[in-house]
């Protein structure tokens, strides 16, 4: 209506959940204002803000319009939970419907991945305090953290990136491959553009630094269990530039390159860098794209001539 009646080119919509009533607030910079605005009938037969404000006091609530200052309209309307059980209408009387409960919201079950102890202990405290949150199991490495995840199925994984045995990236892969519906939320120390990337491209919803605060790392949770995605903003802002200089080589890229200078097979890569071979195959691929190089030797070679590999 904002649009159709008052030529609005932004309207913004709150809803405000209080103790005892639902208050919506919808303000918007179009030329009608409240004055008089309940006795203009709209052109579609209705008679606007009147027939809104009836609606609303049926059901226990007000209603009311005002010019906002420097143009536009705000209509603020607040309505109980309960509703009165019986309302005179002119000479009929009109029972709204009864209240549906809110339905209770189930616990966010998570599963935290760390080495150090204290880490753990300290996100456990604060995740269990809002009353929201189920710790359902604590791993000290990726392979525990595989375990646990296949058995109790969380929503959410926190996961560290600096993991002995197998590491937060090395999980990502190995959780993509089992197709578990688990979603991931990486939790690091420093925030690097070649681990946001490959975090990212592994199936990663959400990635925070360790010193994030205990209301972001609680939005990130609900965020990300409710099937939407959330980077740090340092993180977002290094995975923008990583896409923006699509010719750039990372500092892996970098290091896979000089390994692959020095003779090195794709297996012998992997083992220097203590990834997986499929990762090295990753970066040769994505480095060929960015040199424009056909092989291993072509690849070598304009990389010397554009100075991107030491003597």
């Amino acid at each position: 209506n904002a649009r159709k009646h008052s030529h609005a080119s932004h309207v913004v919509v709150t809803l405000e959940y209080g103790a005892g009533d639902l208050t919506l607030r919808v303000d918007d910079d179009g030329h009608g204002n409240g004055n008089g605005a309940e006795r203009v009938r709209s052109v579609d037969g209705g008679f606007g803000i009147t027939s809104m404000r009836e609606r609303a006091r049926l059901l226990g609530g007000e209603l009311s319009v005002a010019a906002r200052p420097g143009g536009g309209t705000s209509l603020v309307s607040v309505i109980p939970y309960a509703a009165p059980s019986a309302r005179a209408s002119g000479n009929a009387v009109v029972t709204p419907p009864p209240a549906l409960p809110a339905p209770a919201r189930r616990p966010t079950r998570v599963v935290i991945a760390d080495d150090h102890m204290l880490v753990r202990q300290g996100l456990r405290r604060l995740l269990e305090a809002t009353g929201q949150i189920v710790i359902v199991g604590e791993a000290t490495d990726g392979e525990d953290a595989l375990e646990i995840v296949e058995r109790e199925q969380p929503d959410i994984l926190l996961l560290d990136i600096q993991m002995p045995r197998l590491g937060g990236l090395g999980v990502l892969e190995r959780l993509q491959a089992v197709h578990i519906p688990t979603r991931v939320i990486v939790m690091t120390t420093f925030a690097q553009d070649e681990t946001v990337f490959q975090a990212v491209r592994l199936g990663a919803r959400g990635y925070l630094l360790k010193d994030a605060s205990a209301a972001e790392l609680r939005q990130a949770i609900d965020t990300v269990a409710g099937g939407g995605t959330l980077l740090t903003p340092v993180a977002a802002g290094l995975l923008a530039d990583r896409l923006h200089r699509p010719d750039h080589l990372t500092a892996r890229e970098r290091e896979v390159l000089a390994l692959v200078a020095e003779g090195l097979r794709n297996k012998e890569i992997a083992a220097r860098l203590g990834s997986s071979e499929k990762t090295v195959q990753f970066h040769i691929a994505n480095m060929f794209g960015k040199l424009g190089a056909q092989s291993r030797t072509e690849a070598v070679r304009i990389a010397r001539e554009r100075g991107l590999l030491t003597p």
